[in-house]
């Protein structure tokens, strides 16, 4: 979007991913999930600086990016878990 101050960029994205299974009869995996970022960034008309505000997993959606089964007694599994919600703030400046 201009701007007489430079540029306005607006982002919304939801990434949405079935689930997964991990094992051969589909007893351990991940169920289906959606993740949900935004972001704001102004552009300076100097066209090589910009300041942004950004946001990860708004939701702050609890999913497993990685499941595996281990062969141990308890049967127990190990789960990677994605970060939960975050955010920030980004200066950048390209020559």
């Amino acid at each position: 979007i201009p701007l007489p101050m430079g540029t306005l960029g607006l982002n919304v994205s939801d990434y949405y991913s079935t689930g997964f299974r991990t094992t051969a009869d589909n007893f351990i995996g991940q169920g289906a999930y959606d993740v949900l970022n935004s972001q704001i960034e102004w552009a300076f008309p100097d066209r090589h600086t910009s300041f942004a505000v950004w946001g990860k997993n708004l939701t702050d959606k609890i999913y497993a990016t990685q499941v595996r089964a281990n062969n141990n007694p308890g049967g127990f599994q190990v789960q990677t878990l994605a970060a939960p919600r975050t955010y920030g703030v980004s200066f950048r400046y390209a020559f």
